[in-house]
């Protein structure tokens, strides 16, 4: 993310530069700069587009592997959890498998116990039946041949049979017992066949889990290790770049030199010429050719009159910007200039912003009331200078002509030999005329 904010501003930096360079009175010109040059720029602007959309592809890709790592990241948080989840039921699932356990164990022996006890009842039955059989005295036929009363015989009689029912009776409760505890162990083992099915399926899940964490675990070291190259390329990338940065830093300086060397000879060029302009007397003061009158623009015009201004000399004083604005009207005026202002602006090879296209970029940015493009209180400046210098008298009188005076410091001197008038205004000097170039 500091990256991509880096880069943005970056971007809105390399933006704002050629903004004001554009507006500045040293554009470069491809025409003064050496073709050479020129393709050094070419290429490497396109390398570094290139290597720009390269980082920017570096970069969404190591957004895109942080993403999948935070991701699995996410999810081997809830392998995590679901495998503690897992060993707390496994855990639970155990206790109470020993708890049946020790219920079986406990019902084992209450099993063999009351078996033991039923064994017990029977044998001790079987002894009594025995001894009734083997003792005749006791017999029915016995008592009857004896001097005993009816009463005795019954009684007796009846002692048998309760002591049979009861052997009998007690048979049968603790034949009924041994079952119930039987099937007590029946259910209390089914229950731990149940127990252990579960805990089989609670540790094959566990295993599922701790496989997946395994994996997850290895995926993210994967993205780790992916995310590390992509960053070493993201750095190699930003060296590569910033190295391209520099050198094509490097040729716009060489270009504005070329640039500013070829201005040089040109206006050395144009002083020798005009100075044998006026060794032969071809210039003169008295044919600028302005006819005086009143003159009506319309908003539209007031408007690119405006831009000029702006473009040739927002940096500048009042002063100089109504300079700018005079020289611009004096050409309406004059015979030896298109009659109409739009004309005058777009004269080919004599404005220079309406040659690059500053013009119609600080002109559309006005209409169209585009942010970024104009300063406000430099606009309001030049319109004011606009409005004034249609119909009031000029403060560089009837000069058709201005430029940069620093390159050519002879010119100055070369028409004050002349008698050509000239007034240097800020970064300007404003004259009556000038030799073509």
């Amino acid at each position: 993310m500091k990256r991509k904010l880096l880069k943005t501003l970056i971007c809105l930096t390399i933006c704002g530069s050629m903004i004001v360079g554009l507006f500045s009175e040293g554009l470069l010109e491809v025409s003064a700069v050496s073709e050479e040059t020129q393709e050094q720029i070419d290429q490497a602007e396109d390398e570094k587009e290139q290597l720009e959309n390269e980082l920017e592809q570096q970069e969404q890709n190591k957004d895109n592997l942080e993403g999948q790592k935070a991701t699995a990241e996410e999810k081997l948080k809830n392998l995590k959890a679901q495998y503690q989840s897992i060993a707390s039921d496994l855990e639970a699932l155990e206790e109470k498998q020993a708890e049946k356990e020790a219920e079986i164990e406990t019902k084992t022996r209450e099993l063999e116990e009351a078996i033991a006890t039923q064994e017990e009842q029977y044998e001790n039955m079987k002894l009594r039946i025995q001894y009734m059989y083997e003792q005749p005295e006791d017999s029915l036929f016995t008592l009857l041949l004896q001097d005993f009363s009816i009463v005795e015989i019954l009684n007796r009689v009846d002692n048998t049979v309760k002591i049979q029912e009861y052997d009998r009776q007690q048979l049968e409760e603790y034949t009924k017992a041994a079952e119930e505890i039987e099937l007590q162990k029946e259910e209390l083992e089914t229950a731990k066949a149940e127990l252990e099915a579960l805990i089989a399926e609670a540790e094959e899940q566990q295993k599922k889990v701790a496989a997946m964490q395994k994996e997850t675990s290895t995926s993210i070291n994967n993205y780790l290790n992916q995310i590390a190259e992509a960053e070493e390329k993201i750095g190699n990338t930003e060296a590569a770049l910033e190295a391209k940065s520099k050198a094509l830093k490097e040729l716009y300086a060489k270009a504005q030199a070329e640039e500013a060397a070829e201005r040089r000879r040109q206006a050395e060029e144009a002083a020798k010429r005009l100075q044998e302009a006026l060794a032969n007397g071809t210039i003169k003061p008295e044919d600028s050719g302005i006819v005086y009158g009143e003159l009506n623009l319309t908003q539209a015009e007031l408007d690119m009159l405006t831009a000029m201004i702006y473009c040739e000399a927002r940096g500048e004083s009042y002063e100089g910007q109504l300079a700018v604005g005079y020289v611009i009207m004096n050409r309406v005026r004059s015979s030896k200039f298109p009659n109409n202002l739009e004309s005058v602006l777009r004269q080919s090879k004599q404005f220079e912003p309406a040659g690059s296209g500053r013009f119609d970029i600080v002109l559309t940015a006005y209409w169209g009331g585009i942010p970024g493009v104009i300063g406000e209180s430099e606009w309001n400046s030049c319109q004011k200078a606009a409005l004034v210098c249609v119909n009031s008298d000029s403060n560089v009188g009837e000069s058709l002509f201005f430029r940069t005076h620093a390159p050519v410091p002879q010119l100055a001197e070369n028409l004050e030999a002349a008698g050509v008038p000239y007034w240097i205004i800020g970064n300007h000097i404003f004259y009556y005329s000038w030799v073509n170039y």
